[in-house]
C-alpha cells in the first residue's frame, strides 16, 4: 500500500523528533539538573512519537517485528544521548 506524502512526512518527523527527545532528555537530565520528572515525561513522549511514526511507516507488517524494532531503537536512543552528551558536555 502506497503512503501519502503527508503520512510519509509525519512518519519521518515523528520518528526523528521522538529520537531527539529521548536522546536530548538523557543528555540534559545529567547536565541541567532540575526536575527529573520533566525529562522522564519527555522520554516517554519521545518513545510514543517514535512508536507512532514507526507504526505508520510500517503499517501492515507483523507487530512482533515492529515492537522489537521499536524497543531496540529506543534503547539505542539512550546510548546516542549518552555518547553525544558526554562529548558535548564533557566539561560541564
Amino acid at each position: 500500500m502506497q503512503k501519502t506524502l503527508h503520512e510519509s512526512f509525519f512518519s519521518h518527523m515523528s520518528r526523528y523528533v521522538g529520537v531527539g527527545l529521548i536522546s536530548g532528555s538523557v543528555v540534559h537530565a545529567g547536565t541541567l539538573g532540575g526536575s527529573s520528572s520533566k525529562y522522564i515525561t519527555l522520554i516517554i513522549l519521545g518513545a510514543l512519537l517514535f512508536s507512532l511514526g514507526t507504526l505508520i511507516q510500517h503499517k501492515g507488517e507483523k507487530i512482533n517485528k515492529l515492537l522489537s524494532y521499536i524497543f531496540i531503537s529506543v534503547i539505542i536512543s539512550f546510548g546516542t544521548g549518552m555518547v553525544s552528551g558526554a562529548t558535548q558536555h564533557y566539561l560541564d
